[in-house]
This record gives C-alpha cells, structure tokens and sequence, in this order.
C-alpha cells in the first residue's frame, strides 16, 4: 500500500494540474481574507461589536468559509483517483495482483491527507493575508488557549471534509468517470441542502441543521451567541454515517467491479 501510495504522489506532483488547483485555491484564499476590510464585526458574549480583523483572528472570523473547501477537494480527488481510471492505471494494477482492498484503502488515505492539507493552508493563508493587509498585523502571540478555540472549530470541519472526501470516492469508483463524479458530487454538495432548506419552512421542522455543508458553516459560527450553534454529537453522527457507508459500500463495490 506504501507503494501505491508513493507512485500517485509522485504521479500527481509530477503534474501540472495540482500546481494550477494550489494556485487557484491560494489566490482564493488571499482575495477572501483581504477584500474584508479592516474591521469584521463578531458576536460574540450576546451583543455585537465591531473588531479588527488581525493576522490570529482571521482564521477564527472567517472559519465559517470553511465550506468552500469541499470544492476544491473534488480537484484532488479528480488526482487522486479518477485520473486512475482515465489513463487505465486501476486496470493494469489490479492485473498485476494488487489487492483492491489496500488500493482502495490507499485513495482514502491520500484523500485524507489533501483534506489536512487544505484545512491547514487555509488557516496559514489567511494568518499571514490578515497580517500583511490588515491594519492591525498578527494581533498577539500565540497560547494554548487561541490553539484549543482553533481546535474546537476546525477539527469538526475537517471530519466533516474528510466525509465529504469518503462520498466523492466512493462516487469515483461507482461511475468510473470524471464528468460523472463532477456532476454527482456537486449535486451532492447543493440539492440536500436545498431539499431540507424547502422543508425546514414546515413548523417544527428544522431539517437544514442536518446537512453537511450546513454543520460545517455552523462550526465558523462556534461562541457567536446570536448565531447557530454547531452540536457536537450530531456532526458525528452525520459525519460517521457518511464514511462508514462510503468507505463500505466503495470497497464492496470495487471487489465486485469489472474493471475495463
């Protein structure tokens, strides 16, 4: 698996379309963080004020942006996987005698690391764009504290992006190609938010709390009294039933799979 691993990072830094997606996923970061002017206004303790925006509390006032990230891990899925069945790479490994088990298992652990890698670039992008943009530079040191908060909000989003990753695999290995993934997953990432937007109008019924874009917004939002509030055991839960379905249903699907 060690293997396996190593040839698709080679195979994908060896490319010119993770640079072109790193770039783009820079810029955006950059143009977000300093096209919010010199104050952002937070909630925080009940009542509103306003609060310069400096290089540490960047990361801790935008977190709410966090969502966009699901899109720009399709990029690295595209890399990671499909690019696989494209060139016919799955094909010749599997022939070769390689499990599909430690193949399969392998994607997902290289799709997690592009999780981790996107959560920490953007919280490091947008520290060192607040602090050379903003008026007021990086704002302090460091401590234990601002690293627990950090912690507390950004953990959840990356279980959240890393369930998000398990269904665009699992959806690489179902329809075997790129324009299908593309399409399904960002139907994936929009039509339930809509669908429980719609009948969340009902009294009684505040079913947009179970989306998973929604929970990962909710997490920018954590100790901003006068917005919603992320629960803990509900992002678990949303989060643990997509990976184990995904991460199951695409093993079983890939051992049962003609591969062509």
């Amino acid at each position: 698996m060690c293997n396996i691993i190593k040839a698709d990072l080679y195979r994908i830094f060896r490319g010119l379309g993770v640079y072109v997606a790193l770039t783009i996923f820079i810029v955006g970061i950059v143009m977000q963080t300093s096209t919010k002017g010199d104050f952002s206004m937070s909630l925080l303790g009940g009542g509103a004020y306003i609060e310069s925006m400096t290089g540490k509390s960047a990361p801790l006032q935008l977190a709410s942006y966090t969502v966009g990230l699901i899109y720009f891990l399709l990029a690295f899925i595209v890399f990671i996987a499909s690019a696989d069945f494209s060139s016919g790479a799955v094909k010749n490994l599997v022939s070769s005698g390689v499990s599909r088990n430690k193949y399969y298992l392998s994607k997902l652990i290289l799709v997690a690391g592009a999780s981790v890698m996107l959560i920490l670039l953007n919280i490091i992008i947008m520290m060192i764009t607040a602090s050379v943009y903003q008026n007021a530079g990086f704002g302090g040191s460091i401590d234990a504290e601002y690293v627990k908060l950090l912690a507390t909000m950004y953990l959840p989003q990356l279980y959240l992006l890393l369930a998000f990753g398990c269904v665009g695999l699992f959806l690489t290995f179902a329809f075997k190609r790129t324009a299908i993934l593309n399409t399904v997953y960002i139907a994936f990432t929009i039509v339930p938010m809509m669908a429980l937007s719609l009948l969340s109008e009902y009294p009684d019924r505040n079913l947009i709390d179970y989306d998973l874009a929604v929970n990962m917004q909710y997490w920018g939002f954590y100790g901003h009294e006068m917005l919603t509030q992320p629960s803990l055991p509900r992002t678990l839960i949303l989060g643990g039933v997509c990976i184990i379905a995904s991460v199951t249903g695409g093993i079983m699907l890939f051992r049962k799979a003609e591969i062509k």
